[in-house]
């Protein structure tokens, strides 16, 4: 990405001017548009009202763009251990993928070690109660 604060200096330095920004709005990062933004103050009134998760995302939804897996119980339960695992999945560019358990719960993400050939947790995500 483009670091507009950066830019901006820089186009004073060679303008022999100087320069800033004096003010700067993220309009979309990834799949969140502004224009769907919530207010503290609206998410608030929504927790009081009780509908607070009509309001919010799943915590997977920015890693809509990574390859995804769902595994097996006994490779939920090595991944939750922290143990290294083998997946049928191509390595991706990041080496990153999102990991799913056999009902749909995202478990966590997992980074491809290519010197030791496997996948090891990095972020896993226990339900509550689990």
């Amino acid at each position: 990405g483009t670091y507009m604060r950066s830019l901006a200096h820089d186009l004073g330095q060679l303008l022999g001017c100087g320069a800033n920004l004096k003010s700067l709005v993220r309009l979309r990062y990834g799949p969140f548009d502004l224009k769907n933004a919530v207010s503290p103050e609206q998410l608030e009134d929504a927790f009081h009202r009780g509908c607070w998760q009509n309001l919010i995302h799943p915590i997977d939804t920015v890693l809509a763009s990574w390859p995804a897996v769902v595994v097996s119980q006994a490779t939920e339960q090595a991944i939750k251990h922290g143990m290294p695992v083998n997946l049928p999945l191509e390595c991706p560019v990041a080496n990153r993928c999102r990991t799913y358990t056999e009902d749909g719960h995202f478990l966590g993400i997992l980074r491809f070690k290519p010197e030791k050939g496997h996948w090891h947790p990095e972020k896993v995500f226990q339900r509550q109660g689990n």
